[in-house]
C-alpha cells in the first residue's frame, strides 16, 4: 500500500485541492471563450454537465473493467488505460471523418 494510514493521504489531498482551485476556473473560462458572449452561461453549464456525467458514467465503467480484467487474468490497470486509449482513438477517428464529411457537404452546397 502507498499509504500506511488515512492521515498519509492528507497532504496529497490538500495539494490536489489547491491545484484544482487554480486550474478549474481557467479551464472553464478557456472553454467558454469559444462561445458567443451571450451563450457563455450555457457553455459553462455544458462543461460542468459533461464533467459530472463523465464521473457518473466513468467510475462504474472503470470499476467493471478492472473486475473483468482481473477475472480474465489480464493486468487490470493496463487494460483500463489500453481500453481508454482505444476509445479515444476511435472518437478522434469518428470526429475527423465527420468533419471531413461536413466539409465536403459544405463545399458541394457552395458550388450549387
Amino acid at each position: 500500500p502507498f499509504a500506511a494510514n488515512p492521515w498519509a493521504l492528507t497532504f496529497p489531498a490538500v495539494m490536489f485541492g489547491v491545484a484544482h482551485a487554480f486550474v478549474f476556473p481557467a479551464v472553464v473560462a478557456g472553454g467558454s471563450a469559444g462561445f458567443p458572449e451571450r451563450s457563455r452561461g450555457v457553455a459553462t453549464a455544458l462543461m460542468l454537465l459533461t464533467l459530472d456525467l463523465g464521473m457518473t458514467v466513468g467510475a462504474p465503467v472503470v470499476g467493471a473493467t478492472l473486475n473483468y480484467a482481473k477475472s480474465a487474468g489480464w493486468p487490470p490497470y493496463q487494460t483500463v488505460y489500453l481500453g481508454y486509449a482505444a476509445l479515444t482513438l476511435g472518437v478522434i477517428a469518428i470526429y475527423a471523418w465527420s468533419r471531413r464529411r461536413v466539409g465536403k457537404l459544405a463545399a458541394r452546397s457552395s458550388l450549387a
